[in-house]
């Protein structure tokens, strides 16, 4: 059997859209794969609690709080003063 005289090389494997589309995913599988990897090893989640996605919201709350002119609460329920207990 020759495989470069049958309708499906001639038709398909051969043509210009099919050769693009494995170039066009072998190219995203290169760039992506590192960067999913990453993540994957990190253990975080990309959206949900603790996720990429949340912490990218939690810092645009801050940004937006320390324009209005007010700080943002980072230890909450914590008091950043001492107690003015005396050592000694």
């Amino acid at each position: 059997m020759d495989l470069y005289h049958t309708w499906f090389y001639q038709s398909v494997l051969n043509t210009s859209w099919f050769v693009k589309t494995i170039v066009v995913v072998t190219v995203t599988l290169n760039i992506t794969s590192p960067i999913i990897l990453w993540f994957i090893f990190r253990g975080r989640t990309v959206f949900g609690k603790g996720g990429i996605v949340s912490d990218m919201f939690t810092g645009m709350g801050a940004l937006y709080q320390r324009s209005r002119g007010k700080s943002p609460q980072k230890n909450r329920g914590r008091s950043s003063a001492k107690t003015g207990s005396k050592r000694g």
